[in-house]
C-alpha cells in the first residue's frame, strides 16, 4: 500500500532533493527531504513510527523510522514492552523540542502504509539517536528491493556500543535474550513480532 502524493504534498509541501554530504549518515540516490511545517502537529506513536497531522486534524501522514525497530506501546489489549514507554518519551523529547524537523525519504518506500523516513531534529538524526541511548534496536530491512538510505555501519555500531554499555532497554533481560537469540540465529524478528502471538 502505497502512500498518496495528495497526502504527503498537503502535509510537508513537495520537498526538495538532497544535496550530497549534507548529511553524514545517510546514502543513496533520489532522496526527498521535507521541511515539516509549523502548522503541523507531530506526534510520537511508539519511538520508531510517528504521525504528521494537520491542524484541523482531517489529514495524516505516518512515518516509519528507517532502519530502528523500537519497544512496542501498548495498544489494544496488547500490554507494552518493556521501555516501551520510555523509549517513545525520549523520542517525544527529541522531536518536540525541535525547532526544526525534517523527513528524509526515498519515493516509493513505505511499509504497511506508512512512508519510510529518517527524522532530523534541529539537524540530530533521531533514529540513530535513538539507537545511541538505547531507545531503539537496529532493524536491517533485508530482501526489499529499495536500497537502504541510512548507513548501515553507522547503525551497526551505535546498538552495539548501546548494548555493550547496557544503555536504555539494553538493561532490561528481555532484550539482552532478545539479542542473543537475533546474534545466534542470524536472523532478525521485529518487536511487533514479539507481542503478537499469531505471528510466532
Amino acid at each position: 500500500m502505497g502512500i498518496s502524493k495528495n497526502t504527503k504534498t498537503l502535509l510537508l509541501g513537495s520537498g526538495s532533493p538532497v544535496e550530497a554530504g549534507k548529511y553524514n549518515s545517510l546514502k543513496g540516490d533520489n532522496l526527498i527531504e521535507y521541511k515539516v511545517n509549523e502548522r503541523n502537529r507531530i506526534k510520537v506513536e511508539d519511538a520508531d513510527t510517528i504521525t504528521i497531522q494537520n491542524m484541523r486534524g482531517d489529514r495524516n501522514l505516518k512515518i516509519r523510522l528507517a532502519g530502528i525497530d523500537a519497544p512496542e506501546t501498548a495498544h489494544q489489549d496488547r500490554a507494552s514492552q518493556p521501555f516501551a514507554e520510555e523509549a517513545k518519551r525520549i523520542a517525544t523529547e527529541m522531536i518536540s523540542k525541535a525547532k526544526d524537523v525534517r523527513i528524509i525519504t526515498q519515493p516509493g518506500d513505505s511499509t504497511y502504509g506508512r512512508q519510510v523516513g529518517m527524522v532530523y531534529a534541529d539537524g540530530v538524526n533521531v533514529n540513530l539517536e535513538l539507537l545511541k541511548r538505547g531507545a531503539a534496536a537496529y532493524l536491517p530491512y533485508k530482501g526489499k528491493s529499495k536500497p537502504q538510505i541510512y548507513n548501515q555501519k553507522a547503525f551497526e555500531e551505535a546498538q552495539e556500543r548501546a548494548y555493550a554499555s547496557k544503555r536504555g532497554m539494553w538493561r532490561e533481560s528481555y532484550f539482552q535474550a532478545y539479542k542473543a537469540i537475533s546474534d545466534a540465529s542470524n536472523q532478525s524478528v521485529t518487536f511487533n513480532t514479539l507481542v503478537n502471538n499469531s505471528k510466532i
